[in-house]
């Protein structure tokens, strides 16, 4: 009887932790991973190119940026006469360019230094789109694709150009 206190503590917590370590395991998301991945890695590829795509930067913050450094927004870039209008615009567009690219660098050199892929197996990182494109392993990519900040990955074909 003495020891039924002791027993009972030690198998609730088993349980316990159990049960949390099986809801908190992400397991491979494979909807985000492209077949053709799937394929090249079942024939026996080590590595293989991949699209990584990735949510966007926040727009909002974007708009509230440039907002804050120009004092315009789409909505205010009417003027009186059409060359006050296209220099407005133009500035407009010129900081909001600029200032979502820096975001997306940012965002985009932050993932590939927080999930350690390395410099070598880059082969394009993209300043104005959510896109990285790298050389990875089947073990890379099933760790990539338990990531909320992950939304799809694909197979990547070097473009050629086919002269006429």
């Amino acid at each position: 009887m003495k020891y039924v206190k002791p027993i009972t503590s030690v198998v609730l917590a088993l349980i316990l932790g159990f049960t949390v370590v099986c809801f908190t395991y992400k397991s491979v998301n494979a909807e985000k991973i492209d077949s053709e991945i799937t394929k090249a890695f079942d024939e026996g590829a080590e590595t293989v190119a991949v699209y990584i795509w990735l949510s966007d930067i926040d727009q909002d913050s974007v708009d509230a940026e440039v907002k804050e450094k120009t004092g315009l927004t789409e909505w205010n870039l009417e003027s009186g006469s059409r060359d006050a209008e296209m220099k407005k615009t133009n500035t407009y567009i010129s900081e909001r360019r600029a200032i979502a690219r820096e975001k997306m660098v940012a965002k985009n050199t932050a993932f590939v230094g927080e999930v350690g892929i390395d410099e070598e197996a880059i082969i394009f990182q993209s300043a104005y789109a959510p896109m990285i494109i790298a050389e990875l392993t089947e073990k890379q990519v099933k760790k990539l694709s338990k990531r909320s900040d992950v939304i799809s990955m694909s197979l990547y074909h070097e473009a050629r150009v086919v002269a006429e």
